[in-house]
């Protein structure tokens, strides 16, 4: 799972690099959708397994569970999908 987690936030890092004013191409955005939907797809399948306790665990007080780690990608995917540039 922290190869899909980090594959989803090296895509959510290095989406704003297209500069504003160059368009990506249909295939370039299709072949990105794609991807970004079966990584999703696998952090779903991933943390449906967990229980609560693995779902809420903190290693620290100042790190992210799981679940806001998850809320976090859903927040960010959501920002995405309005974002014309994408």
């Amino acid at each position: 799972m922290n190869r899909i987690l980090i594959a989803a936030i090296v895509m959510l890092t290095l989406a704003p690099a297209v500069p504003s004013g160059q368009a990506i191409s249909q295939q370039e955005r299709d072949a990105a959708v794609k991807y970004l939907m079966t990584t999703r797809d696998q952090v779903i399948a991933e943390t449906e397994k967990l229980s609560d306790a693995q779902w809420n665990f903190k290693q620290g007080p100042d790190r992210w569970s799981v679940g806001e780690v998850v809320e976090h990608l859903a927040l960010a995917e959501s920002f995405l999908g309005r974002t014309p540039s994408f």
